[in-house]
């Protein structure tokens, strides 16, 4: 369920590994269709898991999930944002280069 790895990134930001990994761990066991495929994408990015990450986000590559279309603007995505694989992955996609957000 994408909400359970939207906490689970949350967790993973905020230090409580733990909390972080059980949720994994409960997306992994439900996960037959890869229906989870972006809810443990976003957690193994707050974890700063990146190899997962981007195993994860290959799997979903492969399976052409319409989230795809959002690798440059999904904020749950910004700890991958500096790896140079998220912008080839995007380009992969068919995406426009990503223009940074100006600082305020």
């Amino acid at each position: 369920h994408h909400l359970g790895g939207a906490l689970a990134h949350v967790y993973g930001r905020a230090g409580r590994r733990s909390d972080a990994l059980r949720l994994v761990a409960e997306l992994r066991a439900g996960d037959e269709r890869g229906y989870n495929q972006f809810g443990l994408i976003w957690a193994y990015a707050g974890l700063d898991d990146k190899e997962r990450a981007f195993a994860a986000l290959e799997k979903a590559y492969q399976a052409r999930l319409g989230r795809m279309l959002y690798l440059n603007v999904d904020p749950l995505l910004d700890p991958l944002r500096s790896d140079p694989r998220l912008s080839a992955l995007a380009e992969r996609v068919g995406l426009p280069p990503r223009i940074p957000s100006r600082a305020r």
